[in-house]
């Protein structure tokens, strides 16, 4: 007697833990029947039928969640693919745990809801089974037989309808309506005709707990809210960088700039930057892990060159430095002295960045010794050119270089009058092409026959012409 007392416990916490192996299945059956099981039949749309022993005080949740766990184990046992027991797991999941019928020996019949159970947790859905009790699932067919609710809800949800669902019930399995939202008073319910061709339109209030219709689209009411997480990432030479919380649109860059505590004495003011744009916090991430990052500063350095290029050419490096990197723009150097400039509103997802100053000067192409160079004010490119060891043999003329401006990217020849070297610059020394026979005469050659397969062409259909003629 001890013995079975001991054993009947065991099996009730095993099947509450749900540590049942399936390898195991026969033996909890057997010994469950030795105990005072029950047995019961399992019909419908659930991933396996048949008939089965519930073991002693098991609920009809316990007693399915036993049984298709069970089964799972089996079916996925000899899967190996990923891709093939995903699929497989969303397969046996796709079962309804809603609208089951529970028949009993004695003629009862109880229809039983299961989310409903997991939501409320009332028992009157999820009742103990007794002996020769059946458990029929009806068939889910969510693209069809469903109800949608979104809006003011804690969680947007589809859920297979039942005939005598209300709107009480979508609001159940929307978890309610979000605290966020204030006056929540209305829901607007979308019913379509049977093809689906017309939508009509149903206003009502939240608490008119009106019956609902298969494949009712509900929408709970409400002026969104504009308290957010609104922030500005600032980093570099300030002396408080990091995220900095904004009001939605009504905050500027003096603003941001003083709450980051103002830059720091080695600020470089001329190359800090607003940056703006839907991939800013990937850029900032790929820029964080790969400091040379060629792809984009090459692209930078050619967006604005006078090198001959198709104008495709020219747009691809736009229109992909456009998506990369969003410039706001902001001159850092005049935040003090133009309320243009210190009253530009910053948006949430925006990033600011104050480099270091540096006095440097960077020279590189057909030069001795390319590379950082300090930087001296009112030196000309001469002058850099001899610190750097001089022109290489395949230099072009000095009036051919050109030099990238810091901040803006943008090429400047050293003929231009106005030209002023500063720090940050980039000196560009171009390279001579070796003009060779080959080159000319592939170059030209090509340029003959395309003009005199058009020639060719022309005096064809004059020939035709006058043939016809």
């Amino acid at each position: 007697m001890y013995r079975k007392i001991v054993l009947s416990l065991f099996l009730l916490v095993s099947s509450i833990l749900g540590q049942t192996r399936s390898s195991g299945s026969d033996n909890v059956n057997l010994l469950a029947g030795s105990a005072g099981g029950y047995s019961v039949t399992v019909g419908g749309a659930f991933v396996v039928n048949g008939t089965f022993t519930a073991l002693p005080f098991e609920r009809v949740d316990q007693f399915i969640t036993r049984l298709f766990n069970q089964y799972k184990v089996q079916a996925l046992n000899n899967l190996s693919d990923p891709g093939s027991i995903e699929m497989v797991s969303q397969k046996l999941e796709s079962f309804s745990r809603r609208n089951i019928l529970l028949k009993r020996n004695n003629g009862e019949e109880i229809v039983l809801d299961l989310d409903k159970f997991h939501l409320t947790g009332d028992f009157k859905n999820n009742p103990f089974l007794k002996n020769d009790d059946v458990l029929i699932f009806s068939r889910l067919d969510i693209e069809k037989d469903f109800v949608s609710v979104d809006g003011a809800v804690n969680n947007p949800v589809k859920f297979p309808f039942i005939e005598g669902d209300r709107l009480s019930d979508a609001l159940l399995f929307a978890r309610g309506i979000s605290k966020v939202y204030e006056n929540v008073t209305k829901a607007e319910i979308m019913r379509s005709n049977y093809y689906g061709t017309k939508d009509e339109s149903i206003v009502v209030d939240v608490n008119s707990d009106i019956p609902l219709k298969r494949a009712d689209r509900i929408r709970i009411l409400a002026n969104e809210t504009g308290r957010k997480d609104y922030k500005v990432l600032v980093i570099g030479e300030v002396f408080r960088p990091g995220y900095i919380s904004i009001t939605k649109d009504n905050t500027t860059v003096k603003d941001i700039i003083s709450k980051a505590g103002g830059f720091k004495p080695s600020a470089s003011l001329i190359n800090s930057e607003l940056i703006r744009g839907v991939n800013t916090y990937e850029m900032l991430k790929k820029s964080m892990l790969n400091k040379n990052n060629v792809e984009v500063e090459t692209l930078m350095m050619e967006r604005m060159s006078y090198l001959t290029e198709d104008d495709t050419s020219t747009f691809k490096i736009d229109d992909q430095l456009r998506l990369i990197r969003g410039n706001g723009l902001v001159d850092f150097t005049k935040l003090a002295t133009d309320t243009t400039q210190s009253n530009f509103r910053v948006k949430d997802g925006d990033v600011i960045i104050v480099p270091q100053e540096e006095e440097l000067v960077y020279i590189y192409g057909q030069i001795s010794s390319p590379g950082y160079l300090a930087f001296e004010k009112g030196k000309d490119v001469n002058y850099y050119i001899q610190k750097a060891g001089g022109l290489g043999e395949l230099a072009k003329d000095v009036d051919e270089i050109s030099v990238i401006k810091a901040r803006t990217r943008r090429w400047v020849p050293v003929t231009d009058k106005n030209l002023e070297i500063e720090p940050g610059d980039y000196i560009w020394v171009p390279k001579k092409i070796p003009r060779t026979f080959a080159w000319y005469f592939d170059r030209y050659m090509t340029r003959v026959g395309a003009v005199a397969s058009i020639v060719g062409s022309i005096v064809t259909v004059i020939l035709l012409a006058r043939q016809a003629k």
